[in-house]
């Protein structure tokens, strides 16, 4: 099959680094893996421009359109369209490309078919027109979401006929363990659903180092056994195999979150766990575990927003290496069986072939 993904930016740097096996696949969103399966994939970047018919496209269309679509975005994918008409079927890997490529396909600009991957569409839900416009733009292509609460939310809010959980997965031989002296807890991610004030105040409680590496703002004042490492995927401070490194030293990996249905987390805790390291998530409406990982065996889950919950699960689990690392190795087989980038591939290719045959 001859399949284009769509991408906002930052992969065409990483395609080097992966073919010399210093960077993971799973941000590609499997089409590394289908590529190697023999299908013709294409890879496309938008190329956000300065332009005056943004300004008349917000000006005009803005109080109607998708909360998360704007005219830089629409402009940008319109630039490609005569490269996305020579797919069989587009993967939009945003739901911002997905919506924008709608926005072409309702005009009848393209016709291609399409596959989005969704993520936090209801985290600022519209209402009025712009919930009509937003049902309307989703309506007709097959919608992937990374976990079951997502898609069935959407479906519900939107009164659409279906959508589809494809569970997210990671490139599980770069994530993979090693043996070296484990001297902190980790936590990692960027998103605003983070937490990071409730895992501060359980590192002040249980005085266990933490490394934190985020690009998201923090208080200026933090606790002496709690240090800081900015940086995003964007604009990262280290790349994947330094946070490789970063995974294998750390004696556990923490993930506070928010509540939200968005399932927040995913990667981090596929990451850290494919690396055979024990991880504590937060439990939320967007829980992505659902039956694949089991509470206390592969994963630790804490409720929202209670710091003394949490100081007491990292000191349960720090002063355990045994039940660690029995813990991680339970981890690593579950990631193995169920959170693999090559499963969620296919999900994709499956997702491919239904909106061709509709």
């Amino acid at each position: 099959m001859k399949i284009v993904f769509l991408y906002s930016g930052g992969r065409a740097q990483r395609v080097g680094a992966i073919r010399e096996k210093r960077a993971a696949t799973e941000f590609f969103y499997g089409a590394i893996e289908l590529a190697q399966q023999g299908h013709d994939i294409n890879f496309l970047e938008i190329q956000k421009a300065p332009s005056s018919w943004v300004t008349v496209y917000n000006t005009l269309f803005g109080w109607m359109m998708p909360i998360r679509t704007s005219g830089d975005d629409v402009l940008a994918v319109g630039q490609l369209l005569s490269r996305l008409r020579e797919a069989e079927c587009i993967v939009a890997t945003t739901t911002t490309l997905a919506l924008a490529i709608a926005i072409w396909k309702k005009i009848n600009w393209i016709r291609t078919p399409m596959v989005g991957i969704h993520c936090g569409l209801l985290n600022y839900p519209p209402q009025g027109i712009k919930r009509w416009m937003t049902r309307a733009l989703l309506k007709g292509s097959p919608m992937a979401f990374f976990a079951r609460p997502e898609a069935e939310g959407v479906r519900d809010f939107y009164n659409l006929s279906e959508t589809i959980e494809v569970p997210f997965g990671v490139d599980t031989d770069f994530w993979s363990p090693a043996n070296f002296e484990e001297s902190y807890v980790l936590s990692v991610g960027n998103d605003s659903r983070r937490d990071y004030e409730t895992l501060i105040a359980a590192a002040e409680q249980c005085a266990l180092p933490v490394k934190i590496l985020t690009s998201c703002s923090m208080p200026p004042a933090l606790p002496s056994n709690v240090s800081v490492l900015r940086g995003s995927w964007k604009n990262p401070v280290l790349d994947d195999a330094e946070l490789l490194h970063l995974y294998r030293k750390a004696r556990l990996v923490v993930i506070p979150l928010h509540e939200c249905i968005q399932p927040s987390g995913q990667s981090v805790a596929l990451q850290a766990m494919a690396c055979g390291k024990p991880v504590i998530l937060t439990r939320t409406r967007g829980l992505w575990t659902e039956q694949k990982f089991n509470d206390n065996q592969e994963i630790v889950l804490v409720p929202e927003r209670n710091p003394t919950i949490l100081a007491q699960q990292m000191l349960k689990l720090w002063n355990d290496p045994a039940q660690c690392s029995r813990m991680g190795a339970l981890a690593r087989a579950a990631v193995l069986r169920v959170g693999d980038i090559h499963a969620f591939a296919n999900g994709i290719l499956e997702c491919c072939n239904k909106a061709i045959a509709a």
